[in-house]
């Protein structure tokens, strides 16, 4: 199969899953995924970010080695909010290595605490920075201290109960 090419001419849930079992199972397939995800056209990147998060719900392993690449590509402003949000399922997924730990820490702190990220980008950061303090409890407080003040302000549904969900397991 010819990722680019089902991306840009049948883009479906179908055809995301089809391209995510694939690159499952034939991991050489994952680069030419991340090459569309990271380098790709805005419209064909967030479809691919789609069958990433995919691969990453499968097989997390497949992309732990690919988080220098995903954090650059979290850095960049004003992208659309599912490359944000897949970046984000991608790490809430995987075991995330200590090289790594602080710098996505608080990239999810910062996504979380932003008025401008949809619910579901912020929702996934609060995971992310919960998870992480089940491997690094020291930081706890300030994920603690962070959530506390989220809630001084309305917030949608899935970030109060994602935010509720991180204190019972912090």
């Amino acid at each position: 199969m010819d990722i680019l090419n089902a991306l840009e001419n049948n883009y479906s849930t179908a055809t995301i899953k089809k391209i995510a079992k694939l690159v499952c199972e034939q991991k050489a397939k994952l680069n030419e995924l991340l090459s569309i995800f990271l380098g790709g056209e805005k419209k064909i990147a967030h479809r691919a970010a789609w069958a990433l998060q995919h691969v990453a719900e499968n097989k997390p392993e497949l992309i732990v080695p690919h988080f220098k690449d995903l954090l650059k590509k979290l850095a960049i402003p004003n992208q659309h909010t599912s490359i944000y949000r897949s970046i984000f399922k991608c790490f809430q997924e995987s075991e995330i290595p200590e090289k790594y730990v602080a710098q996505i820490f608080d990239a999810s702190l910062i996504f979380m605490m932003s008025e401008i990220q949809e619910a579901a980008v912020r929702a996934y950061a609060i995971t992310t920075a919960s998870n992480i303090c089940k491997t690094y409890p020291e930081l706890k407080s300030e994920l603690k201290l962070v959530l506390n003040e989220m809630m001084t302000m309305p917030q949608s549904k899935a970030v109060t109960v994602r935010a509720k969900r991180a204190f019972k397991d912090l």
